[in-house]
């Protein structure tokens, strides 16, 4: 056995001296040797090792054993004991050491061991480490609850948020509380508004401090911000509102270290004293049916009608379906002919969908009515299926189609598909085939690529002849230098003979972004594309984009100037654009604002007049929300023969100036069921003297059972003039003037139903609750008896609380049997909620919510842990500890740090009983099961538990018979 022999004293205190001798050593007598190199030091433990002792000479030797260990500190054993060791034999002693200090960080001590003959000569040392480490930690509670409830006629709820430091050391803690409500405020005890608090402190260990809070909220300010005027419900003060916020805590400059966290989420929640949650009473599809009438003072009248709806019929089915229909009074058709409808049945293993339906197939027409299926066949391969038939169909050229697909995706969402489609065309008079596959694969994570290969064969009815046409495109995503450079590649190519279109075309489009830092960036995009087609002759147009901007973005604002270099050729005219160009954004979430505007300027030049020059434009576009009112406007300054502007004049070299505006306003009466929509626009064209205006009002008003009315009217203004060509120049002489009104008058609603299922039972109930105080305890409301408001009652996940009648709703609750719970928001804590934990709904019914008498139980849990323990008198966690009363019905409650409970029972007999399941195998109770009677001559009861914990044994074995020595 091979031995490392040290001797140690500068480090640690000898137990009879503290200013030890270095004695005479002879180190070749004794081996030793701790069986434990490293012993990790807890907080109240106490250090155990065992020392392995051999004799290496021919003859006994006598020894006694001495310790060195930190000041302080106390060893569990005798110093002056001798002990004998045979020739060849081995001795194993217990050393046990007990630090009697409290110890913080992390730190490592050296406990040594001296075997000392008689006359003090060492005859062999060694040494192990007991060290400690630094445990960061602390709890954040929010008291009474994370859950917090509004009584009723109030708007303002307290809470507090209590810190305990359960780490080793003092500790320094950052506290943050962010909420994130526009309708909220958050103040301090002494009613001081705070936003966004942060507050800096320093808690030694077992230490705790409380912040105390109240929450307050108030109604939106109305025409603050645009509504969803799809589902705008008018103002109910019986609807239920939830606010939140959040609770954080960390340690305080961390410097971007990962240091201990805790937090919490608190809500804050305005109950409804009768809640509707289900829509309907039975399995119903939700359908909504929008009517509008249009033009009805006029000579033809237009109607549209649409229906639709999204229907969940069972876990992981839904039912998608609409109707889309218009006609005119001066229509003949048919009007399913005009109409567009849909039904699709999606489900985890595919779907089927009938209607008008898209086939989704590249190289022939695969739009219209028909239908379409697909089904997983394994979790990653899938086949698909569709059949169109527009025979009938106005303007589909009585064409029909269909086509198949097979679909595969294979390690970690590469995927790859073959489709084959066929269609038909009478007007045409060809039948076309396509053939595709498509796959997309990604490499090393930040690289995907996507293939696009597709092969059309059309052939021609009554003649012997056929055109084989090609498409492909490649696409690349990827991101470099830790995404610091991320690109989007694009490239495609189609012949003319594709799909039998007459046209062929490339196209080749980038984007590359390279981020400067988190807010700056600078974005490359590039496009080229060419679209050669064939009329008399072959006409090749196409065009060149390029742009380079570099987009900077702080807190709610962004900037964005930039550069372009474009060039249009076309068979009439070729044409270069450059020049630079600037955007800005910015929003203040406070004020609901918003400003944004673009503007572009620089030098047109055409490149096929007889003297080309360079013509100066400029255009403008921008907008301004504030509130519910929306201000956007468009400046445009070019030649009239440049792309871009709306008019091209063969032969005319003139500036073309264009301006159009609009205004949109939103307002929301103090009546929140009557709402205006009011829409304003202007344009003006100098080429022509043009200007157009047109104001259009919409009226609505919702009723609380959920319909919506609409009455919308639309007027507009027009004037220009009208100017002859003559061999394609444009004459200015003579124009003709005109001026054109038009007045349009409508109107609309809106409902949605619920259309049941056939064939199901009635699944949702309502349930009508009754709290009031059971003054005998009957469990029924007798005349005497008073009504309790203010109680929060939860079935399941959702909650209404009583109003002054103690009365509160559930409506169409589904059928089952449910947990049920009732607590009260009023400080009356000897009267308590008799209830089960269940409740059966099969019915409509009322349920009872009595609340009876109590007797309040107090208690405390404590531990007696061994004397010999180091940190007896230091604080010890005794929460969470469950102490249940059990009876026909349990009550439990849960005990505090310093183990105190208490809790609230009815009158009868219980069986007070501690958890012990908690305890582990260290400690035990010495008492448990409490028999106790509840009864109206006890106000109160304390119970105790005490907690021991289980005595240790120290064994010594021995493996020689050697005589010890006093």
């Amino acid at each position: 056995m091979t031995l490392i022999h040290v001797s140690v004293f500068s480090f640690a205190q000898s137990e009879k001296d503290s200013s030890p001798v270095l004695p005479k050593t002879n180190l070749k007598i004794l081996n030793a040797e701790f069986n434990i190199k490293e012993i990790l030091l807890l907080q109240g433990e106490i250090i155990s090792n065992v020392l392995h002792i051999t004799n290496n000479t021919p003859k006994k030797t006598k020894f006694r054993l001495s310790l060195d260990y930190p000041a302080g500190w106390k060893a569990l054993f005798k110093s002056d004991r001798y002990y004998e060791l045979n020739p060849g034999d081995s001795l194993f002693i217990p050393v046990r050491v007990m630090p009697t200090i409290q110890i913080l960080g992390s730190t490592r001590f050296m406990i040594s061991a001296y075997l000392m003959s008689e006359d003090d000569i060492q005859l062999a040392n060694t040494f192990f480490w007991s060290f400690t480490q630094k445990r960061t930690s602390w709890t954040l509670n929010i008291e009474p609850s994370t859950k917090r409830y509004f009584k009723n006629g109030t708007n303002v709820t307290d809470f507090k948020v209590n810190i305990l430091n359960t780490g080793t050391e003092s500790q320094p803690v950052s506290l943050s509380i962010l909420n994130t409500s526009l309708y909220a405020i958050l103040s301090d005890s002494n009613d001081r508004t705070l936003k966004n608090p942060t507050y800096n402190f320093n808690l030694k260990p077992f230490d705790d401090t409380t912040f105390s809070f109240n929450f307050k909220y108030f109604q939106g300010t109305r025409n603050f911000n645009r509504m969803d005027i799809e589902n705008h419900k008018p103002d109910n003060p019986n609807l239920e509102k939830s606010f939140s916020i959040y609770v954080n805590s960390s340690e305080p400059n961390l410097g971007g270290g990962n240091g201990f966290q805790a937090g919490q989420k608190v809500t804050f929640t305005r109950l409804s004293n009768d809640k509707k949650v289900n829509d309907y009473q039975s399995a119903s599809l939700p359908m909504v049916v929008d009517l509008n009438v249009n033009n009805i003072m006029n000579d033809v009248t237009f109607t549209s009608l649409n229906i639709r709806g999204v229907g969940q019929l069972a876990q992981n089915q839904t039912l998608i379906y609409n109707l889309q229909t218009t006609t005119s009074t001066n229509t003949t058709d048919n009007i399913l002919a005009n109409s567009m409808y849909y039904l699709g049945y999606y489900y985890s293993l595919g779907s089927v969908q009938g209607g008008y339906i898209n086939g989704g197939m590249m190289g022939i027409q695969s739009f219209g009515r028909g239908l379409k299926s697909d089904y997983f066949v394994t979790r990653n391969q899938k086949i698909g299926a569709f059949y169109i038939n527009n025979n009938g169909i106005p303007g589909s050229n009585n064409a029909y189609a269909y086509g198949l697909n097979y679909e595969l995706k294979y390690y970690k969402q590469n995927s790859l598909m073959l489709e084959y489609g066929r269609s038909e065309n009478s007007y045409t008079k060809t039948i076309t085939d396509a053939y595709n596959a498509k796959t997309g694969f990604n490499i090393y994570k930040s690289h995907t690529i996507y293939l696009n290969y597709s092969t059309t064969v059309t052939s021609f009815t009554g003649i012997n002849s056929s055109k084989i046409g090609y498409f492909g495109s490649f696409s690349y995503n990827g991101n470099f230098l830790k995404n610091k450079i991320s690109t989007n590649q694009s490239f495609g190519s189609s012949t003319k003979e594709y799909s039998n279109s007459n046209i062929a075309r490339i196209y080749y489009n980038q984007s590359t972004r390279f981020s400067i830092n988190n807010r700056t960036s600078l974005v490359l995009v590039n496009g080229y594309n060419k679209i050669d087609y064939t009329l008399n002759s072959v006409v090749s147009n196409h065009t060149q984009n390029n742009q380079l901007s570099l987009n900077i973005s702080e807190k709610n604002t962004s900037y964005q100037p930039q550069l372009f270099y474009n060039i249009y050729q076309y068979t009439a005219y070729s044409y270069q654009s450059r020049g630079a160009g600037f955007s800005y954004n910015i929003f203040n979430p406070k004020d609901n604002a918003r400003v944004s505007t673009n503007i572009q300027a620089g030098y047109n030049k055409t490149a096929n007049t007889v003297n080309p020059e360079d013509k100066f434009f400029i255009q403008w576009s921008g907008f301004v929300f504030y509130h519910t009112l929306t201000l956007t406007g468009r400046y445009i300054m070019m030649p009239t023969a440049s792309p871009g502007s709306s008019v091209s004049v063969f032969g005319e070299n003139k500036t073309q100036q264009t301006f159009a505006s609009s205004i949109q306003h939103e307002y929301l009466f103090s009546n929140t069921h009557f709402v205006l929509q009011t829409g304003l626009n202007y344009y003006y064209n100098n080429i022509f003297n043009q200007s157009s205006a047109s104001i259009y009002p919409e009226f609505y008003y919702f009723t609380n059972t959920g319909w919506r009315f609409k009455v919308n009217m639309n007027y507009n203004i027009i004037s220009g003039n009208v100017y002859n060509f003559n061999n394609q120049q444009l004459n200015t002489d003579n124009p003709t003037t005109y001026v054109n009104q038009n007045v349009y008058i409508g109107f609309g609603l809106r409902k949605e139903f619920g259309i049941p299922v056939p064939f199901v039972k009635k699944k949702n109930h309502d349930i009508d609750f009754m709290a009031f105080y059971d003054l005998n305890g009957n469990g029924k409301k007798d005349k005497n008896e008073m009504p309790v408001e203010n109680i929060v009652i939860s079935v399941d996940n959702e909650e209404v609380i009583t109003n002054e009648d103690g009365e509160a709703h559930m409506r169409n609750y589904p059928s089952g049997i449910w947990p049920i719970l009732a607590r009260s928001l009023e400080a009356n804590e000897t009267w308590f909620a008799n209830i089960s934990d269940s409740v059966i709904i099969n019915k409509t019914r009322t349920v009872m919510v009595p609340f009876v008498r109590g007797v309040k139980i107090k208690g405390k849990v404590s531990i007696d842990r061994e004397s010999i323990r180091s940190d007896a008198s230091s604080p010890f966690d005794l929460s969470r500890i469950k102490v249940t009363a059990n009876a026909d019905k349990s009550f439990s409650t849960l005990t505090d740090f310093d183990g105190n409970f208490e809790f609230y029972l009815p009158y009868g007999k219980y069986v007070i009983t501690m958890d012990e399941n908690i305890l582990g195998e260290k400690y035990k109770v010495a008492k448990n099961n409490y028999e106790i009677e509840a009864n109206r001559s006890v106000d109160g009861m304390f119970i105790s538990y005490l907690i021991v914990e289980k005595k240790r044994k120290i064994n010594k074995k021995s493996f020689s018979t050697p005589d010890i020595g006093k």
